[in-house]
């Protein structure tokens, strides 16, 4: 549950570092690529769903409940670090440069989640072991009829997390906090 709170950190320093530097620095784009690269974190939670089984120890509910608390939290998290981000990317670009950009990100971060359930993966393999990830991420291109869960399980979390946000931002938008019609 800590690495879903890396997210919203990680915006909160970029935002407060654009107040008086440019985003194209090196602690910019560096607070960005952090941000990025730790925001699967927050959604990769709802996969922890699968550990929910009857043990006859615990009750299956409360795990369940619990399971569901967690990955709650991770969502709200993580949908509210991509909320900053999109505020502040509406501020420099076009709606529609923002919407692709919005779904690469999801998109990313539904991969990261396959990633991370299927491969074990986590964000600090990408600096520990980044030949590692990149010999599976090769696999997985050239022979993607081998690796079904890739495909499905991406864009199964893609259209999750994509249809969450848009229901988010918009109730934000009717209510009254978002200027912005996209």
């Amino acid at each position: 549950m800590g690495l879903a709170w890396l997210p919203l950190l990680f915006i909160y320093l970029l935002l407060k570092w654009l107040r008086k530097g440019r985003w194209l620095s090196w602690k910019g784009v560096s607070l960005t690529i952090l941000w990025l690269v730790f925001l699967p974190n927050s959604f990769y939670l709802v996969s922890d769903i699968v550990h929910v089984k009857a043990t006859g120890e615990v009750s299956v509910v409360y795990d369940a409940v619990l399971f569901m608390t967690i990955a709650l939290n991770g969502l709200l998290l993580g949908f509210v670090a991509v909320y900053l981000m999109h505020k502040e990317l509406l501020k420099r670009l076009r709606v529609r440069q923002v919407n692709y950009m919005l779904v690469g990100i999801f998109a990313l971060s539904s991969f990261a989640i396959y990633l991370g359930r299927y491969l074990g993966w986590n964000s600090w393999d990408i600096i520990i072991n980044p030949a590692g990830i990149l010999y599976d991420l090769s696999e997985r291109i050239i022979r993607p009829v081998s690796y079904p869960n890739t495909f499905t399980t991406t864009v199964l979390f893609m259209g999750t997390l994509l249809t969450i946000y848009y229901t988010i931002y918009k109730l934000v938008a009717a209510i009254g906090g978002n200027k912005s019609n996209s």
